[in-house]
């Protein structure tokens, strides 16, 4: 007799679509946590689940199922990747906590452009000598040549009198730091004036700050101070050298909150961009599209503010 030789062979499985889905969504996630949050990559991601979603949607032709399925693929990584940034708060570094009250110096690199606020307030403003001061906000460490690297910190720089600063710009700042950690107030670095901040490398003019920066200029062109002011505020998010003197009045009245960029603002720009699509645009794939990018075209020339990223995420 011969003997045999028997085999045992595993029953044939095949890969769920769900299990792809989870995949994407646990590599979309983790691609969120690996960097410092970031509002305008969450939007970009945001539009592309929207972009993928529907023309995973649109396809009804039974042949292009594979591509299909691949397209939802893509939607939820770009889905959990935005949500993973959004949700993700960096700790703040200890050096942080080490220098808070302290003399110290930051080398920082701008996120916002810089702002000039007024303290001329009040019945006897005109006879005020004071310069008022300029603000923004940056990333900041306190290693210079980063040989040994250090986590950045996002703090907010207030100095006394007026200096120009770009978003972009790489600087020096000397002043006193107060961290503010049962509050939600930023951490911030008060420099005594304008020379105790140095512009080591200055930022380069992009294509969009270049549009960014005509479109305003052409807009709040030909208007005096006073208007120039409560246009900025109004169309672009933008407290003008006047603030000061413009914000009390609508605070005294209770309408301080039309200055303001928000929900509302948007909701009435998306109304009247979607009734004029749908003159031109039959379809609603094409026209959910540039819808989308006609909201990423508003976000780019407005300040960048929570109250926008946010009405923006939303819709």
């Amino acid at each position: 007799m011969h003997a045999t030789q028997l085999s045992i062979k595993p029953p044939k499985t095949e890969w769920s679509p769900l299990a792809t889905i989870g995949s994407m969504a646990c590599f979309g996630a983790f691609l969120g946590t690996i960097k410092p949050p970031n509002s305008r990559l969450a939007l970009f991601a945001l539009c592309a689940t929207v972009f993928f979603s529907c023309a995973s949607i649109s396809i009804h032709n039974d042949t292009q199922r594979k591509i299909k399925k691949h397209l939802l693929y893509v939607s939820v990584l770009f889905l959990f990747y935005a949500l993973s940034t959004l949700i993700h708060n960096k700790n703040k570094p200890p050096w942080v906590t080490g220098l808070d009250g302290e003399p110290t110096t930051l080398f920082c690199l701008a996120t916002t452009d810089s702002i000039h606020q007024t303290q001329k307030i009040g019945p006897m403003s005109e006879f005020d000598y004071k310069d008022g001061f300029t603000y923004f906000t940056s990333e900041a460490t306190p290693n210079r040549h980063r040989s040994q690297p250090l986590d950045t910190a996002e703090i907010k720089i207030v100095c006394g009198g007026t200096i120009n600063i770009q978003k972009g710009d790489l600087i020096k700042c000397t002043g006193w730091l107060k961290n503010y950690p049962k509050t939600t107030q930023p951490t911030t670095l008060f420099v005594s004036r304008p020379r105790a901040i140095q512009i080591q490398t200055k930022a380069g003019w992009s294509l969009i700050k270049k549009i960014k920066t005509a479109i305003r200029k052409r807009t709040l062109s030909n208007l005096s101070e006073e208007k120039k002011t409560l246009a900025g505020a109004l169309f672009f998010g933008v407290h003008g050298s006047n603030w000061s003197d413009v914000y009390p009045k609508f605070k005294k009245s209770g309408m301080s909150h039309i200055l303001a960029i928000s929900g509302m603002h948007v909701s009435i720009m998306v109304l009247f961009a979607t009734a004029l699509l749908s003159v031109i645009v039959k379809t609603k794939p094409p026209k959910t599209l540039f819808v989308l990018l006609f909201l990423f075209f508003i976000f780019q020339i407005v300040e960048q503010k929570p109250p926008i990223t946010r009405a923006l995420i939303m819709i």
